[in-house]
């Protein structure tokens, strides 16, 4: 799909990139019990994520940018375009800092290796 999109020049937009949440500095576990992605992927802990979240929290700490900012940026370099919600005004201001500097395609790779380990396409889980 994303190879005849690129050919036909169809932009592909990520909807809730951040999982709402689930890929912020602000998981706790009580929002995790929520959270609407995390059913969706069927995690039966916060812990599933620990590998990609472990991750993202060191790539904004390389880059001095927040989690969020990591993974919005992450689908920037895939050339997707992220549909961010933004109920506030910092939550607004905190998005906007994914734009003006990229990832390393070393990390970019980083990211995608512990992401993909668990796909929804993968039969095993769905």
């Amino acid at each position: 799909m994303e190879r005849t999109c690129r050919e036909l020049n169809v932009k592909i937009v990520a909807f809730t990139p951040i999982g709402q949440g689930l890929l912020t500095d602000k998981l706790t576990d009580e929002n995790f019990k929520t959270n609407k992605a995390a059913r969706m992927m069927r995690f039966k802990s916060s812990g599933e994520l620990s590998a990609l979240r472990s991750e993202v929290s060191a790539l904004a700490a390389k880059y001095s940018k927040s989690m969020a900012q990591v993974a919005l940026n992450w689908c920037i370099q895939h050339k997707v375009i992220p549909l961010v919600g933004c109920p506030s005004t910092s939550q607004a201001r905190d998005s906007v800092g994914c734009l003006g500097w990229s990832l390393s395609e070393e990390d970019v790779k980083r990211l995608d290796a512990v992401a993909l380990d668990r796909s929804t396409l993968d039969s095993k889980y769905g």
